[in-house]
């Protein structure tokens, strides 16, 4: 696939033209600097916005290239939990593949204080960069996926054995641990099961976002984002989905096990 390093003479000459059909005219010395400060530039977008709605505008936001910072895993507190810099095209937000609300409610099982945002167990968790469309696209469904994980925990009534267990096991109790080591079991394969189809959830809202045509363009997002006639494709890809999945997963075990510990 073309990317706009591979091609700067031929989207530049394309941005180029958009600029002579704006209204008022630009000359071609300023969108030249704007061109080569980069497609995230905020040179480049004011001409943009100059334009007010025009074609042009279009044709100036076209980054021709994917976000910068796109896919990267990593702890939720070692990076920003957003990028807003430059076109919103490239707007990123740090996101949880298995629902944060779903770890709330696994502390919950566990009779564990309910972490919240922005703490520690929060900042610990292994997140991706996507797109904050994506992002928003995931968020839509993750709610039926938090009320399935609930449903799943109430049904196996596992909340109320599990909290009998720890109040043997931590009083001193012997004979019990099997019971907490049954229950966590349990619990570890119905999030298993969640991590699986968030993973199902992310791709699929990827590639709706990829696919998307925002309002006022007649190109997708995808092929905003790279030279025509090409398409960028669905990033990030499934295989680094489910490996960020997969590390956030092993975080939860990691973090809910030192809290037991530390609890007892």
């Amino acid at each position: 696939m073309r990317t706009r390093a591979e091609e700067p003479e031929r989207l530049q000459a394309a941005q180029l033209a958009a600029a002579a059909a704006m209204p008022g005219g630009v000359s071609n010395q300023a969108l030249a600097s704007a061109v080569a400060a980069g497609p995230g530039s905020a040179a480049l977008v004011e001409l943009a916005t100059a334009a007010n709605g025009s074609q042009a505008v279009e044709g100036l936001l076209h980054p021709g290239v994917s976000a910068p910072g796109l896919g990267t895993v990593g702890k939720h507190g070692s990076k920003p939990s957003s990028l807003r810099k430059g076109p919103a095209i490239h707007h990123l937000e740090s996101e949880h593949i298995i629902p944060f609300a779903v770890g709330k409610q696994l502390w919950d099982v566990l009779s564990l204080v309910v972490p919240v945002r922005g703490g520690a167990e929060d900042r610990k968790q292994t997140t991706i960069m996507i797109y904050k469309g994506a992002a928003e696209l995931k968020t839509e469904v993750d709610v039926e996926l938090i009320d399935e994980f609930k449903e799943q925990m109430a049904d196996s009534d596992i909340v109320r054995e599990m909290a009998g267990a720890r109040v043997v096991h931590d009083g001193g109790g012997t004979g019990d641990r099997s019971d907490v080591t049954r229950l966590l079991a349990d619990v570890v394969s119905a999030l298993e099961r969640v991590r699986a189809n968030a993973v199902e959830r992310t791709v699929q809202a990827v590639a709706d976002e990829n696919r998307s045509v925002e309002e006022g363009y007649e190109l997708s997002n995808g092929e905003r984002r790279a030279v025509p006639p090409d398409r960028e494709p669905d990033l990030p890809v499934e295989a680094e989905i489910a490996q960020a999945s997969e590390a956030q997963f092993d975080d939860l075990m990691e973090l809910s096990e030192k809290a037991v510990r530390a609890s007892g």
